[in-house]
This record gives structure tokens, sequence and C-alpha cells, in this order.
């Protein structure tokens, strides 16, 4: 698991995804597609819906949102599969997907080239 506040890139002067929330969540999906959820397992529809407020020195935006569509496409993989999420978890739902590339920044550091 990264480290608290450290997952992604930081915006000390502009705006960003508030940090605590941003971790919080993705602490959620990360003990989701381990198999072991605290509480609700993370649905591909929840990724794909939450909102974090903005503040300063908050996370870079862009990392974080396209992390997240990395997240949201493994876990609606796993659903198609049949993955256990609404069902209390399935332990062996890591080792279906193999290892995620779920709690590094993105290669990129910045929008893609158009």
């Amino acid at each position: 698991m990264a480290s608290q506040g450290q997952r992604f890139r930081r915006k000390a002067v502009r705006r960003g995804y508030k940090v605590d929330e941003v971790d919080a969540f993705l602490d959620r999906v990360e003990a989701t597609l381990a198999g072991q959820p605290v509480g609700a397992p993370v649905a591909s529809q929840e990724v794909h819906d939450v909102v974090f407020r903005v503040r300063f020195n908050g996370y870079d935006e862009w990392q974080v949102d396209l992390h997240l569509d990395r997240v949201e496409r493994q876990l609606a993989e796993l659903e198609e599969r049949g993955g256990a999420l609404g069902r209390g978890g399935d332990s062996g739902m890591g080792d279906r997907l193999g290892q995620p590339d779920r709690m590094g920044p993105p290669d990129r550091m910045g929008p893609p080239d158009r």
C-alpha cells in the first residue's frame, strides 16, 4: 500500500483532489481488489461515480482520474467474470486479475500529447 498522502503528485499552488478522501477511497479499492473488502466491496460503478472535494495542495486531478479509469476497468472485468463483489468478497480476486497497477502514479506525469 502506498504511503498516505504520497500516491500522486500534489498541487501546491493550484487546487487538487482532497488527499485524505482519495486515500480513504483507494484503501477500500485496494482491499476489494485483494479480496478482503472492509465493509461493502467497491464496485466499478462506485469508482465511476466517486466525487472528491478539491483544495490547495491536493492530488493532481489528472493523475487520480487516470488511475480511477484503470481501476474501474479492472473491477468491471472482475464483475463480468462473476467476481463476488456483491456477495461478501472473494479471497482469490486479486489472483484472478494478476497484480494490478493500482497504487503507483501513472507513468506519464502530464496530460496526453495530442
